[in-house]
């Protein structure tokens, strides 16, 4: 039985620089599938376009970003710097208190990483949010030094 895929913010920026590029390829999806040689199928390339179904695979990437005419390294890039635009969005459109505290979280590891604060004053719930805005290898140490 097939489960349905998670898709994180490296697909969906993976799948933004794609339509972008595909939009300004200006061929039909039957003529993008001829590019590639029929590696990818028209109605492929449209689930890819409209964020259906699985996340775009490597080989897709690679290959309809070379029927754009771009480099797959300079979409690769592309992606990262989307990445970092929608993490800003997401960090943008929390309230002021959600803010406040990852900015706290910040401050307790940027005072642990110079102190020797006790690991009992972070709290475990809060590292989460660390790892995903923070320095994931001193969080991880956190994990490890807890009790």
């Amino acid at each position: 039985m097939a489960t349905k895929i998670e898709w994180d913010i490296f697909d969906y920026a993976a799948r933004d620089v794609l339509s972008g590029l595909l939009d300004e390829l200006g061929a039909s999806y039957r003529e993008m599938e001829n590019l590639t040689q029929g590696e990818v199928t028209y109605s492929r390339i449209r689930d890819i376009k409209m964020g259906n179904k699985a996340p775009v695979r490597l080989s897709e990437f690679i290959r309809l970003s070379a029927i754009s005419h771009c480099l797959p390294v300079q979409a690769l890039n592309m992606v990262l710097d989307r990445v970092s635009e929608l993490e800003n969005e997401e960090y943008m459109s929390m309230t002021q208190e959600e803010r406040d505290s990852i900015n706290e979280i910040f401050e307790m590891l940027k005072a642990q990483q110079s102190s020797d604060i006790s690991t009992d004053s972070v709290d475990p719930s809060t590292l989460n949010l660390a790892a995903k805005y923070g320095d994931i290898e001193r969080e991880q140490e956190a994990y490890e030094e807890m009790p």
